[in-house]
C-alpha cells in the first residue's frame, strides 16, 4: 500500500498538492469553528473512521491480489495445456517422419537403426491414446482452426502407422538374402508401390505440419506470457 501511495504522489504532483491544500484549509476552518469540547469529541470519531476506511482499503487490495493471483494460475495451467498439445503433435509427426518403413537388405547390416526406428514406433503407438484426448480437447485450448489441423495431422500419423504394418508384413512374406537390386525391384511392386507412394505423401504432409503449419496456427497462443497478461487468448 505504501508503495502505491508512492507512486500515485509521484505520478500525480499536481493534484497531490491540490488535495493537500484543500484538506489543510478544510482542517484549519474545522478547527476554527470548533471549541475545545467539540474538537474532543470530533477527533475519536474521525480517527475511528480513518481507522475503519484504512481496514477497508486493506481488505480491497487482499481481494485484489488474491483475484489476481487466481486468474494467473488459470493462465500458466491454460498455457502449460497448451504447449503439451503442441509439443504431443510436434514430437509425433517428427517421429513418423523417422520410421524405417521395412527391414531391407540394407538394413540388416545396420541393426542400430532398425532398433532405433522400433523405439521410435513404440513411443508414437503409445501416445495414440493422449493424441485422441488432446486432439478434442483442442476445440476449447485453442479453436476450431487448430482443432481442424491436428486432426488431419492425427489423421496421417495413424494412418502412417497402418501402411507401415501393411508393407511389413507384405515384405515378411518375401524371401530373405535378396541383393540390392532385386530388393528395389521387389519394392516397385504393383502390390508394394502404391503403399509406398501413399507413405511418401503422408510423410511430406506431416513435415509441412510441423515445420510450417504447428507453429504458425499455435504460435500465437504460446508466445503470450502465462502472467498478469490481460491480453491472454
Amino acid at each position: 500500500m505504501l508503495n502505491e501511495f508512492k507512486n500515485y504522489i509521484k505520478d500525480r504532483p499536481v493534484v497531490t498538492i491540490a488535495v493537500t491544500v484543500v484538506f489543510a484549509i478544510l482542517v484549519d476552518r474545522i478547527i476554527m469553528s470548533c471549541s475545545s469540547i467539540d474538537l474532543l469529541k470530533i477527533i475519536p470519531t474521525s480517527i475511528l473512521g480513518a481507522i475503519t476506511a484504512y481496514i477497508a482499503y486493506q481488505q480491497y487490495i487482499v481481494s485484489r491480489n488474491q483475484k489476481e493471483l487466481a486468474e494467473d494460475k488459470h493462465k500458466l495451467e491454460l498455457f502449460e495445456k497448451r504447449f503439451e498439445t503442441y509439443q504431443l503433435f510436434l514430437n509425433v509427426a517428427v517421429w513418423s517422419d523417422r520410421i524405417c518403413l521395412y527391414r531391407s537388405s540394407e538394413m540388416q547390416e545396420n541393426s542400430e537403426k532398425w532398433k532405433k526406428s522400433e523405439i521410435i514406433r513404440s513411443k508414437i503407438q503409445e501416445n495414440f491414446d493422449v493424441m485422441v484426448s488432446l486432439g478434442e480437447q483442442s476445440r476449447f485450448l485453442f479453436g476450431e482452426d487448430v482443432f481442424k489441423i491436428l486432426a488431419d495431422a492425427r489423421v496421417d500419423i495413424f494412418t502412417l502407422d497402418g501402411l507401415v504394418t501393411s508393407i511389413r508384413e507384405i515384405k515378411s512374406k518375401e524371401s530373405e538374402g535378396k541383393s540390392f537390386i532385386e530388393d528395389m525391384v521387389s519394392d516397385s511392386s504393383e502390390t508394394i508401390a502404391p503403399i509406398l507412394k501413399r507413405c511418401r505423401e503422408i510423410r511430406k504432409n506431416l513435415f509441412n505440419f510441423y515445420s510450417e503449419e504447428l507453429p504458425k496456427v499455435m504460435g500465437p497462443y504460446l508466445k503470450i506470457a502465462p502472467y498478469k497478461n490481460a491480453d491472454t487468448l
